[in-house]
């Protein structure tokens, strides 16, 4: 029997289209994004700035909804690719709720 592999994750995966920025530890210098889909452990987004797989960031989402707080977390890099020539693709594990 042949499932999708959204089926298979242990938590709900939600699409957003939300700006969002993050910190690379170390760095003092926010970068901008826009966050694409969101779980309780994970977080896809795209920027024009690049991180290293590996690397720990410190990420912040605004909330449109005053029902839903905002996000402020810490996590680390698990995956970056380049989409659309000047964007990256970045895919991060979230290891602390702040």
């Amino acid at each position: 029997m042949s499932h999708e592999y959204d089926e298979k994750r242990n938590f709900f995966r939600m699409t957003v289209d939300s700006p969002m920025t993050f910190r690379i530890e170390g760095s003092d210098q926010a970068c901008h994004g826009i966050a694409k889909d969101l779980s309780a452990i994970g977080m896809l987004f795209l920027s024009e700035q690049g991180a290293p797989v590996g690397a720990k960031v410190e990420v912040s989402m605004g909330s449109k909804d005053s029902l839903v707080p905002p996000l402020r977390a810490r996590g680390k890099v698990l995956r970056v690719s380049t989409v659309e020539g000047n964007q990256y693709e970045i895919g991060i594990r979230i290891d602390e709720h702040l």
